[in-house]
């Protein structure tokens, strides 16, 4: 959050279109030969995401916490999953080395959709371990959730 990051390359392009979508410039995608959604349009929903964070806090800087909280509730949800199947302690140990993984903290402020793909793929499987009708739906719901966002 400290680090004032620029959106470069990919990220540009779909931080642009979220701030356009935001203020309402363009209700949709630029599709047809070489547009970037044409070829890339799983990111569009990243991209809807994105539009929908700045429509309500007009911010670059909301979006970036948002990396944080999103990148905080994996080391979680490593904790959640790794003490159900290993013991509380094993399951600290992995989620502090998660969360001081040097790529964790130097990607925290880039716009990329992989903070909140990690997180749901993590929260699926979280679910998945439950191992009852309920939690199944849950983590479908966010491994299908991955799908349209990753």
């Amino acid at each position: 959050m400290l680090v004032n990051s620029k959106p470069e390359s990919d990220f540009e392009t779909i931080f642009q279109t979220a701030g356009m979508y935001a203020d309402g410039t363009i209700n949709t995608f630029n599709v047809g030969p070489g547009g970037y959604y044409d070829i890339w349009a799983y990111q569009s929903v990243y991209t809807l995401y994105q539009a929908l964070v700045l429509y309500l806090y007009h911010s670059i800087d909301a979006l970036k916490l948002l990396n944080v909280f999103f990148m905080a509730g994996s080391s979680v949800m490593i904790y959640k999953i790794c003490s159900t199947i290993f013991s509380h302690k094993i399951a600290f140990v992995t989620a502090c080395l998660y969360s001081l993984y040097p790529e964790m903290i130097f990607y925290s402020p880039l716009l990329s959709n992989q903070h909140l793909s990690t997180f749901f793929v993590l929260l699926g499987i979280y679910f998945l371990l439950k191992n009852n009708y309920i939690s199944l739906v849950f983590s479908g719901i966010f491994l299908g959730k991955v799908r349209t966002s990753s």
